[in-house]
């Protein structure tokens, strides 16, 4: 149950940005209407076999099988998340992930670090921070982040590696 301060704010929302009411709808129902950290109910990732993660943040599966030509096969998994915050709570927070490298165009983990998020990771790539930024686009272009991605294989060859896009959002 929403409090009335929540439900102000939703309000607010649906007035300000349907978007943005959209995607805390999303957030409520797959936290429960705010009382679960996350989607408890969704894929660890980490758990999940694997070499090379790579997270398209805000990517719909639908749209995605539509266009992709990849090599393998395509399946859909529920997601710890419906916001990026969540999903290095859900799948990262307390965890040893030293056998991971996680290059990132996303600045949440860097920014909540101190305060609500626990991984152990061999190494962080904030590429945002580095020279990656683009000040034209105002984001890590998707081409930027491959160079970053392809620099982390060579760097660090007996890792996984998790490589989170900004692009599509």
């Amino acid at each position: 149950m929403l409090s009335k301060r929540q439900l102000r704010r939703v309000a607010t929302w649906a007035v300000d940005s349907p978007n943005l009411l959209a995607r805390q709808v999303n957030r409520a129902y797959h936290t429960r209407g705010f009382n679960r950290a996350f989607n408890h109910d969704g894929v660890s990732v980490v758990d999940e076999d694997w070499d090379t993660l790579i997270v398209l943040d805000a990517c719909r599966y639908d749209l995605f099988e539509d266009r992709y030509d990849l090599p393998g096969t395509l399946s859909a998994r529920e997601s710890r998340a419906a916001h990026t915050s969540e999903f290095i709570l859900g799948n990262f927070h307390e965890r040893d992930l030293t056998d991971t490298v996680y290059v990132t165009a996303s600045p949440i983990l860097e920014r909540g670090y101190q305060h609500k998020y626990d991984p152990s990771f061999h190494a962080v790539v904030n590429v945002w921070q580095e020279d990656g930024w683009d000040d034209e686009y105002n984001t890590v272009l998707p081409e930027t982040m491959v160079e970053y991605a392809l620099e982390a294989v060579e760097r660090y060859p007996n890792k996984r590696l998790v490589v989170h896009f900004m692009q599509p959002h």
